[in-house]
């Protein structure tokens, strides 16, 4: 054999050898280079670098370098001024279902002068054209690596993903085993495992052995066609008992577990006694008590955000010039905690933290990123002459959060029975067989770090509910002595 063929046919093998073991490296996945253990001159090989954002000037640019595992590792501090993102386009196919994992950690985050407020990695979904369809950005502020995971299904057009890591403030970023695999149907029950012991927010709490449960229906639920295994995964799902956990199945909600309560509220009773009634949809009404005092019925926050702004406007032209004002509360099953907000900032006497709340950190169902405060914020005009804020077991959710709202406030008595006691701020997966599972994702507290789950926000006065409506006569009683 020619000397030729001999040196070509070496190179042959040891390219083949290279090509082999890269795409071991990769675990048959579609990322390229997920491990980041291939860099060259520009960076780690299959990906792109890129400004994202800068802070006046070009220079100097943010750092990315080979970190340890191997990883990525993004840096900069308060001389940086052009920070770079690093980016991979993959391709995809429309109307399917992947999963996007990574681990990832970082080290002295904190912004400084004009740096924006960014640390994540991130997953576009792009249409052939480049127009983007979708976007999904985990933040990352973990000191040790923490595995975490996106379940999607794309868009019946997408043809690319795009997966995206930038830091633009002071500290480092590190990101390691990327990858991206594309799921089937019968994977949707594993899956559903997997985000469930990832993410949700109540195993501890609740006192959920979540490996027993799910070995219990594993059977049922993957021998199961979509309909049966809707069944059986919301049988399953119900013994947790949080009514912020539901399936959606053919455009149909579905859940097994029902919290009922006693109310404590008589509307008819309530009707009555008011005059001038205003209708805002399902927002609710406001009217004037037969003794000139204010009266605001909400019964859910889940509306129309002009509905909100309308009451809102009736509520300064009408209600401000009244000399209390009763807030009932207690038939609301929530909807958008931002509504709530809207609405009690126009009590507010000034900003105040009136909730906390927290996030899942890691891997252990006990592990959890430090608590943030949730707060109101006072609006342009304000009402702080006395309120009375009725509530109740009827009152969930975000309808909670609007109860906390009102205990934060000096000016404000609230009365009643506890709330329900169920605040989780569901998000879906979509599994791969065209189920999407709702569940929990943060623990609810009080400023002072009580939990809101299965406890309800306690009334400053407790009224026992009987014969016609106590809770809205001793209302009343309370803004005529507050008159004295």
């Amino acid at each position: 054999m020619p000397n030729s063929l001999i040196s070509f046919s070496v190179c042959l093998v040891a390219l083949c050898l290279f090509f082999s073991s890269y795409l071991v490296a990769q675990d048959g996945g579609l990322v390229i280079n997920g491990n980041f253990a291939e860099w060259n001159d520009d960076g780690p090989i299959g990906w792109e670098l890129a400004v994202g954002a800068s802070n006046g000037k070009d220079t100097p640019l943010s750092i990315v370098k080979q970190g340890d595992g191997p990883s990525l590792e993004i840096s900069g501090d308060a001389n940086t001024m052009a920070w770079q993102s690093i980016s991979q386009t993959l391709n995809i196919k429309g109307g399917k279902s992947y999963r996007f994992r990574f681990a990832g950690k970082t080290a002295d985050l904190k912004r400084e002068g004009r740096q924006f407020e960014n640390c994540y990695i991130g997953l576009l979904q792009q249409h052939e054209r480049g127009q983007v369809l979708s976007r999904q950005y985990l933040p990352q502020s973990t000191e040790d690596y923490q595995e975490a995971s996106i379940v999607f299904r794309t868009h019946g057009f997408a043809a690319k993903a795009q997966i995206v890591i930038f830091l633009s403030k002071t500290g480092t970023l590190n990101i390691k085993d990327v990858s991206v695999e594309e799921l089937s149907a019968k994977d949707s029950f594993q899956i559903l495992v997997d985000e469930m012991d990832r993410n949700y927010s109540y195993f501890d709490h609740k006192e959920i052995d979540w490996p027993k449960l799910t070995a219990k229906y594993r059977e049922r639920a993957e021998a199961a066609d979509n309909d049966g295994f809707t069944e059986v995964v919301s049988e399953m799902l119900a013994e947790i008992k949080d009514i912020h956990i539901w399936l959606e199945h053919r455009r149909q909600r579905v859940s097994k577990f029902v919290s009922r309560f006693d109310a404590n509220y008589d509307f008819p009773v309530v009707d009555k006694s008011l005059k001038d009634v205003k209708q805002f949809g399902d927002l609710g009404i406001t009217g004037i008590t037969k003794d000139g005092f204010g009266y605001i019925r909400i019964v859910s926050f889940a509306i129309d955000p002009n509905l909100v702004q309308q009451m809102a406007e009736d509520i300064r032209e009408r209600l401000f010039d009244t000399p209390g004002i009763i807030i009932d509360s207690r038939r609301n099953p929530g909807g958008s905690e931002v509504y709530a907000q809207q609405l009690g900032s126009l009590f507010a006497d000034e900003e105040r933290v009136y909730a906390t709340s927290k996030f899942r950190s890691g891997v252990g169902h006990g592990d959890f990123y430090e608590a943030q405060p949730r707060r109101v914020i006072q609006a342009e005009t304000v009402y702080t002459r006395p309120v009375v804020c009725l509530i109740g077991p009827g009152a969930v959710s975000s309808a909670e959060g609007f109860a906390l709202i009102m205990k934060a406030l000096p000016h404000v008595n609230v009365i009643g029975l506890p709330t329900r006691g169920a605040s989780g701020n569901p998000q879906p997966v979509q599994l791969p067989n065209g189920v999407d599972v709702w569940f929990s994702r943060w623990v609810a507290m009080t400023p002072d770090g009580a939990p809101i789950e299965d406890n309800g926000v306690t009334p400053d006065e407790t009224v026992e509910h009987g014969e016609g409506d106590p809770t809205y006569t001793r209302a009343i009683e309370l803004l005529k002595k507050s008159k004295k």
